[in-house]
């Protein structure tokens, strides 16, 4: 690997913008049910910079994308995409247990397409060994709904807590999305955390009637969802790119901008453009600012990197 000039913030800055040095894209992209999520995501394959996406489909979001009327992918594009089926419930949070696995492992996990497990029983069910370690400037992986996430990995504490504690059920859940997250904004490649919007409220105090003051709900932030209130207001500072989609009319709509839709916890660590040159919503802008160099990497096991994460 080449050795890199002494890291000034002047060197820094020429490196990232000749691409010497990888600025990896971490994103959590989020908004109300139907406002174009998943197609927002999935227009990364549309990206030169983008070989394959890595799809943990959750809540079978991937079907959004066949079904898609407006098919903006290419054919070049769809190859890109490599689903997993992780889908669960409350009952049957064994998607969860994949997840943890395949983040916070430092060896490959074996990981079938269709059932998304990772010791799977069926018979002739075609998988592949997946390392988050592994991958590099080219990749992707989207999480697709990480509010999904969330929610089964509160089950599989709840299942694997024998004493019906639920204090220790919340202190597990934190547990295992601190693992997950840690390991999302630590790996050498690129993320996408699609999530469903939470509204947090506030109370607030108004004159009413006779001047009595009466209380009154109002609308404190708009954030990721992810779990409960108070983790999902922590839970998006730590990424780079918070992008909330909405609908106007009939139009998709895509922003960074703070202001632009009131109370959204949004932003960008660079400008950026969320639109194609159709008034599209479009992640190629974000992934094809700078062309990444090619990173060299030894491999453990034959195909991936070992890391040893903290559990």
């Amino acid at each position: 690997m080449n050795i890199l000039a002494s890291p000034t913030l002047n060197t820094l800055s020429q490196n990232v913008q000749e691409g010497k040095k990888i600025l990896y894209k971490k994103v959590t992209l989020y908004g109300n049910p139907g406002s174009g999520k998943t197609l927002l995501a999935s227009t990364a394959a549309l990206s030169k910079n983008i070989n394959k996406i890595y799809w943990f489909d959750c809540d079978k979001s991937i079907e959004t994308l066949i079904y898609d009327p407006t098919n903006r992918l290419t054919t070049e594009a769809k190859e890109k995409i490599i689903p997993f089926n992780l889908s669960g419930s409350f009952d049957n949070p064994k998607a969860a247990e994949t997840l943890v696995k395949a983040f916070t492992s430092n060896i490959p996990v074996p990981i079938c397409y269709e059932h998304g497990d990772t010791e799977c029983k069926v018979r002739g069910c075609p998988s592949m060994k997946f390392s988050l370690y592994s991958l590099g400037p080219h990749d992707l992986v989207v999480i697709d709904p990480g509010s999904k996430v969330a929610e089964l990995l509160f089950a599989m504490s709840a299942e694997l807590n024998v004493t019906n504690n639920k204090q220790q059920w919340w202190g597990d859940f934190y547990g295992y999305m601190d693992d997950v997250q840690s390991a999302i904004l630590d790996c050498p490649t690129n993320i996408i955390w699609v999530s469903h919007e939470m509204d947090i409220m506030r109370t607030i105090k108004t004159p009413g009637p006779g001047n009595k003051m009466v209380e009154k709900e109002v609308l404190d932030i708009r954030v990721p969802m992810c779990g409960s209130r108070n983790y999902s207001k922590k839970f998006s500072k730590d990424y780079g790119y918070k992008i909330l989609t909405y609908v106007t009319g009939s139009k998709f709509k895509a922003t960074v901008t703070p202001g632009e839709q009131d109370r959204a916890i949004v932003g960008a660590r660079k400008p950026i453009n969320l639109y194609d040159a159709e008034g599209l919503p479009s992640l190629v802008p974000l992934f094809d600012t700078v062309k990444p160099l090619t990173v060299e990497q030894t491999p453990s096991n034959g195909n991936s990197l070992t890391f040893n994460l903290k559990k």
